[in-house]
């Protein structure tokens, strides 16, 4: 399923929620999703995938490129060992299927605007097949043990302020990764059935 999250402009009503949410800086870049699936007789079948495309192999051309002119989805699976991490985790907890999704950041991507060195992978969803969407704060526990980056966890008690306005606000500001303005944030209860996004509007202004 491709990943978009909700405007908190657009459900202002989600301001009189005041359970405790986990809010993650919200990352520029291209979306990823890798997935590995299990199939019968011991096999494995990997979908490496951009927003739209399934990225069959190393030389699909798409939008993204690293320094070397390669597939970039394919380029980040070999830097972070995705699909050895996916089919332990199957393994280990007995599943049909395990997904990361994320974005993908960095030099020649989206113009770099978190002026990062090299590209990064950071994921916001370990999805099981079983409970589907694991929690993020035992998600970037399990990507962090593997040494694969999660989205950085900005607050894991975070209560919503009473106006938009005030919650607009709290968007703005330099961004926890690289460097210049964050993108915005993205705020989850802990049982994953609340999701939703604030984009700063001094970003928006300044990349339009």
């Amino acid at each position: 399923t491709k990943t978009t999250e909700t405007r908190c402009e657009n459900i202002p009503s989600v301001l009189l929620n005041k359970e405790p949410l986990i809010k993650t800086l919200k990352v520029d870049g291209t979306s990823a999703t890798y997935v590995l699936e299990r199939k019968p007789f011991g096999k494995y079948e990997y979908y490496v995938c951009s927003r739209n495309v399934r990225q069959a192999d190393e030389q699909q051309r798409n939008y993204h490129s690293d320094y070397t002119g390669d597939n970039v989805y394919w380029a980040m699976e070999h830097k972070y060992h995705i699909f050895e991490f996916l089919k332990d985790y199957i393994k280990n907890n007995n599943l049909q299927y395990a997904c990361l999704q994320g974005e993908i950041a960095g030099p020649s991507i989206q113009g770099n605007p978190h002026k990062l060195a090299t590209q990064q992978f950071y994921v916001f969803n370990l999805i099981r097949s079983d409970t589907g969407r694991v929690n993020s704060v035992i998600g970037q526990g399990i990507c962090r043990n593997a040494g694969i980056n999660w989205v950085p966890i900005i607050d894991t008690r975070y209560i919503l302020p009473d106006t938009m306005e005030e919650l607009k606000l709290e968007a703005d500001g330099p961004c926890e990764i690289g460097s210049g303005l964050r993108e915005g944030y993205v705020y989850r209860n802990y049982d994953n059935t609340l999701s939703f996004k604030n984009v700063s509007r001094k970003y928006l202004l300044k990349h339009s």
